[in-house]
């Protein structure tokens, strides 16, 4: 079909995933940082978070619907694009709200950053269409992101279970559409991250790497889904990658955390810094030929 390739597929060696697919940075791996701030603090932008992503040594950085790139005009996009071919990283662009003009503005985002994927959350505020709409409408896509030569990738996130989306997808039959595996949401739809996995696996293209602890409370009614740093928490991760790589399908992965808050939201912020790096350092492990050599 023509589909751009990652440069994971061309480089080979490494570690024991780093042949397989490219990891990359994603705006979610700062989610406070990059969220609302007390006191009408800056948040951080698209900007800020390639710089984190720099500092730690990425070569990918998925930006998603928290730094707002559809807001951007033309002239800024087209800087930040060069601002991170100036530092030798790659982007790729996301969005929320799965409408024709909120994909059609983000597939222009997306062309401008020179982003070989666009990874869409069907859902939005105050939105949320039906799985005949949503069909309808990614059917109606195609043509143009064929002509753009960008894949949009559907992420599973709570409302639609995985079944339900591995249909929505292969009933487009196209390989301009895919799937965005995000290795915790599943659990908002009763699906756990193995089963989620089996139906949506030959349809994903990008893997969001997110860990979670599962505990019972100590009442014993009920449990708790926290996020951890990655490999710290009880989400089969290796297993996620292992999977991906025999489908071969799946081209990159993308960092992100869910991070609990402190009291403190200064305390927070720090907090989210700390577990980037923690994150990081296992998947520079699993991954070397994806980062810089230098450590930050």
């Amino acid at each position: 079909a023509g589909l751009p390739v990652s440069p994971a597929h061309r480089q080979g060696g490494g570690g024991a995933h780093s042949s397989m697919m490219e990891v990359g940075f994603g705006s979610y791996a700062m989610g406070w940082a990059a969220g609302p701030q007390p006191a009408g603090a800056a948040r951080a932008d698209a900007n800020a978070v390639l710089a984190r992503a720099k500092a730690l040594g990425y070569r990918r950085v998925q930006l998603a619907d928290n730094v707002s790139l559809h807001h951007f005009s033309e002239d800024a996009l087209l800087a930040l694009a060069a601002r991170a071919r100036q530092d030798g990283v790659a982007l790729e662009a996301g969005g929320r709200g799965l409408t024709d003009e909120n994909l059609h503005r983000h597939l222009a985002v997306a062309t401008s950053l020179g982003s070989w994927m666009l990874r869409f959350v069907i859902d939005g505020p105050g939105y949320e269409p039906t799985h005949a709409e949503a069909l309808a409408l990614l059917r109606r896509a195609v043509s143009r992101l064929r002509e753009a030569r960008v894949v949009l990738a559907i992420e599973n996130h709570d409302r639609f279970g995985a079944v339900e989306l591995a249909d929505l997808v292969a009933a487009c039959d196209s390989p301009w559409v895919g799937i965005c595996f995000d290795t915790a949401n599943s659990y908002g739809a009763g699906d756990d991250t193995l089963s989620a996995l089996r139906s949506l696996a030959p349809h994903t293209v990008n893997v969001h790497l997110k860990d979670v602890s599962i505990r019972r409370v100590p009442s014993q009614q009920g449990f708790l889904i926290d996020g951890t740093p990655l490999g710290e928490g009880s989400l089969p991760i290796e297993e996620v990658i292992s999977t991906l790589s025999r489908s071969e399908r799946c081209r990159t992965a993308t960092l992100e955390h869910w991070v609990p808050p402190e009291p403190d939201f200064a305390c927070t912020l720090i907090k989210e810094e700390a577990w980037c790096v923690r994150s990081t350092a296992l998947l520079r492990s699993w991954f070397p030929n994806s980062f810089v050599s230098h450590t930050p």
